[in-house]
């Protein structure tokens, strides 16, 4: 097992905050106090679930917030702008979460066949980003774990094509109910994707991808999709999941 914090992944975190602090390009920023679902101005969020996924103040975030009411509820949204990680350059992926008894949050970016998506909300979305190669946080309340897939199996976010992070704990705001600020710091680096994830400001961990059918197919392609959803397949859970707030942005083109 490697360290939380290689010598790699400490030169990897110093150049992003470096680069942070000289300004960071954003892709996508959305704040659901403004934003909607299907905003006009912004990005249109499809489901497979329409009457699961809503939008409603939520007391803990204290905002408005994008609420997935059940598990296997899943939320899709095209970039405004695909993204490389093309040698060189990095990326932060950041979300404020609120997860309430038993559920959990999958959220990632994939490769999805843009074309295919469908017009409108219901079961022919998940057909239609099934095998996309990706990489996904699963959110737990007090874990967390990073993993990478390389679209070859014909279920997102599930399946035998996954390359899996190390399973990291955390203390968490609650039990049974926690509000946490997620951000992963993710570039390429040599033949690895490598990705440091934080809690509250707080890191806890990194990640090596080196599957030879995962980072080829991640380098292969711009990403050009968020895919959240709320617990998977036969998991189950309990309770509801919540976002108020996420964004994408490059800092270190």
């Amino acid at each position: 097992m490697k360290p939380l914090l290689s010598l790699r992944s400490l030169l990897t975190l110093l150049s992003l905050t470096l680069a942070t602090h000289a300004g960071a390009s954003t892709v996508l920023n959305v704040d659901f106090k403004t934003a909607g679902l299907k905003d006009p101005k912004g990005v249109k969020w499809l489901t497979n679930s329409p009457g699961l996924l809503s939008l409603k103040p939520d007391n803990v975030l204290k905002s408005r917030a994008m609420v997935f009411e059940a598990s296997g509820v899943y939320a899709v949204a095209l970039l405004p702008q695909p993204i490389s990680i093309d040698k060189g350059r990095a990326y932060t992926l950041s979300f404020r979460s609120r997860l309430n008894q038993t559920m959990e949050l999958r959220f990632g970016l994939y490769q999805v066949d843009a074309p295919n998506l469908p017009d409108m909300d219901g079961s022919s979305l998940l057909p239609s980003i099934n095998s996309a190669p990706g990489f996904y946080v699963d959110l737990k309340i007090r874990s967390l774990q990073v993993n990478a897939e390389a679209g070859t199996y014909d279920t997102i976010l599930y399946g035998a094509d996954r390359e899996f992070g190390t399973t990291v704990p955390f203390v968490g705001s609650g039990d049974v109910d926690q509000m946490a600020d997620v951000s992963l710091n993710f570039s390429l680096v040599g033949d690895e994707l490598v990705v440091d994830s934080f809690v509250n400001g707080k890191p806890t961990g990194t990640s090596f991808f080196k599957k030879p059918d995962i980072v080829p197919a991640l380098a292969s392609a711009p990403f050009n999709a968020i895919v959240i959803c709320s617990s998977v397949g036969g998991e189950g859970g309990t309770g509801f999941a919540a976002i108020s707030t996420l964004s994408l942005k490059e800092v270190r083109p």
